[in-house]
């Protein structure tokens, strides 16, 4: 089997062949064994060298939907979890960010937050639907996981506190719409 390192020494690889690049991404994701899928896509997407190189990208290259592309996704993550680096940072956000599912992407936050603290950050600057209690709760495991001499712990903490106010307001409102539900309650039962 030919690997990215072999193509980019035979010189195939170079800033000629844009569209190769491409094309070359979705023919390393079908060419490779599902386990080895996570690392080779990295290769490649690293040798690419150009800022914007995303797995988005991969996924609507071609004109079929990637297959196992959920369960890769999940693979991505755990590959890209142990590494550390600019690219390996921007490639786990988005993939974070393409789970689409708070549960889950929290679960990786917590479990990579030494290497990858901007995890909780992304979740909780990203919410993806999530409920505001949901939110509170995961920034306040961001500010205990977080050092805090790091500034995605005051980032995190801020985003924290915007989601208590948020929720604060939302009791308030609850709380008056109640009142006033009770009040026209009573109303109509004595009128």
């Amino acid at each position: 089997m030919i690997d990215s390192q072999e193509i980019t020494l035979e010189g195939i690889w170079n800033d000629e062949y844009d569209d190769w690049y491409s094309n070359g991404e979705e023919w390393i994701y079908h060419a490779v064994p599902t386990g080895k899928r996570p690392e080779a896509v990295y290769d490649v997407l690293v040798k690419r060298e150009k800022d914007g190189a995303v797995l988005e990208a991969l996924m609507q290259h071609g004109d079929e939907e990637l297959p196992e592309f959920q369960e890769f996704l999940l693979c991505w993550i755990a590959f890209l979890g142990t590494k550390s680096g600019r690219d390996t940072g921007h490639f786990l956000l988005e993939a974070v960010d393409l789970l689409n599912d708070t549960s889950v992407a929290s679960a990786f936050a917590k479990k990579y937050a030494a290497v990858h603290p901007g995890l909780y950050l992304s979740i909780l600057e990203n919410r993806n639907g999530a409920d505001i209690s949901d939110m509170v709760s995961l920034g306040r495991k961001a500010i205990k996981m977080i050092p805090k001499n790091y500034i995605v712990y005051s980032r995190a903490a801020l985003k924290t506190a915007e989601y208590i106010v948020e929720a604060e307001k939302n009791r308030e409102n609850s709380k008056n719409t109640y009142l006033m539900e009770k009040k026209y309650f009573l109303m109509s039962v004595f009128i």
